[in-house]
């Protein structure tokens, strides 16, 4: 019974081959998005739905010419400034792969920047975000959680970090840690502001399920009648339990 359940793309032009074929409407939106805003470009279903799908291609052709112009010209850079740039780029597409849900050259790029820069990997919240929504996408749940553990005690006032407790709380409830789910949905919960990734009710939800999983069948009762009793309608609630194997009490 598991409920399976960015960026910072500012680089400088400098040495960067043209920047024009991009053109300037995309790249106002690709520098407006300073942060971590991954719901705003990614959908749960088809990833063809992207609205800014084609900035996304075309940012990931300009980050592969810089990475080409690095690597041609090895020689021209300053002792460790080689590294640094290579670093910087192969971050840059692990966040764009994300966006666009190529998972596999995501973990890719950003195992690349981690090798390159383990230091100055771990001060990007993008990057602890990034690497754990390609872990969770590979259900590699005990590694996102370490990587959104980081990210919530690194940078604990950013401004999507109700999304990282309710993605904690999902980590953990398929490890079947079920403790640790229950603390960072309860967290979640509470926090005023919302995510599209769980909304308040879907949390719940997980709140009563994670407490049957858990043995507090009582809790469980107590949150599924509650559930059911600000349904309106109920075909809501059948929404999210309709696929869902309950346990039965002999």
């Amino acid at each position: 019974m598991k409920a399976l359940v960015l960026w910072d793309f500012m680089f400088s032009t400098a040495s960067v081959p043209s920047l024009n074929s991009i053109g300037p409407t995309s790249v106002d939106v690709v520098d407006e998005e300073e942060h971590l805003d991954f719901n705003n470009y990614y959908s749960n279903g088809d990833p063809r739905r992207c609205a800014e799908r084609s900035i996304l291609f075309k940012a990931n052709r300009v980050l592969e010419a810089r990475l080409d112009y690095i690597t041609s010209r090895v020689n021209t850079f300053e002792a460790g400034l080689y590294k640094k740039q290579l670093f910087e780029v192969y971050k840059k597409l692990g966040h764009v792969a994300v966006l666009a849900q190529d998972w596999v050259k995501a973990l890719s790029a950003y195992q690349e920047a981690y090798r390159l820069q383990p230091l100055e990997y771990w001060e990007d919240p993008g990057a602890y975000y990034g690497l754990g929504l390609v872990y969770i996408h590979f259900k590699e749940f005990k590694l996102a959680a370490d990587s959104f553990s980081r990210l919530l005690y690194s940078f604990p006032n950013l401004d999507i970090i109700v999304e990282v407790k309710a993605r904690l709380g999902v980590c953990y409830q398929n490890l079947g840690d079920y403790p640790r789910a229950l603390k960072f949905y309860n967290q979640a919960l509470s926090d005023s502001s919302e995510t599209p990734f769980l909304s308040k009710t879907h949390i719940r939800f997980n709140i009563a399920l994670s407490s049957e999983n858990a043995g507090d069948l009582p809790k469980a009762e107590e949150e599924y009648k509650n559930i059911l009793a600000e349904a309106s309608p109920l075909y809501h609630f059948w929404e999210f339990t309709a696929h869902l194997p309950f346990k039965q009490q002999h």
